[in-house]
């Protein structure tokens, strides 16, 4: 099994601690005349576990709170602009 990438953060005055996945952006390929190429796509971080205090929270966190941690992280800690 596949393991996460573990990162203790400071969100809205309270520490959690965060497992989740980290994909790097990819790069646009210019389309040629043959069609080949690839959009590119951005970075992310895929939230599995939020804890605080030894307990999994996840489940009751509003999905854009969760989708504003993951943000926080990559701007954080991988240095992104989102």
């Amino acid at each position: 099994m596949a393991q996460g990438i573990a990162h203790e953060i400071e969100y809205d005055n309270v520490v959690l601690n965060v497992v989740g996945f980290y994909a790097p952006e990819e790069r646009e390929v210019t389309y040629d005349e043959d069609l080949g190429g690839y959009p590119g796509a951005p970075a992310y971080f895929d939230i599995h576990i939020i804890s605080c205090g030894g307990q999994d929270i996840i489940g009751i966190l509003h999905y854009e709170t969760i989708q504003e941690i993951e943000k926080e992280i990559l701007n954080n800690i991988y240095n992104h602009e989102y």
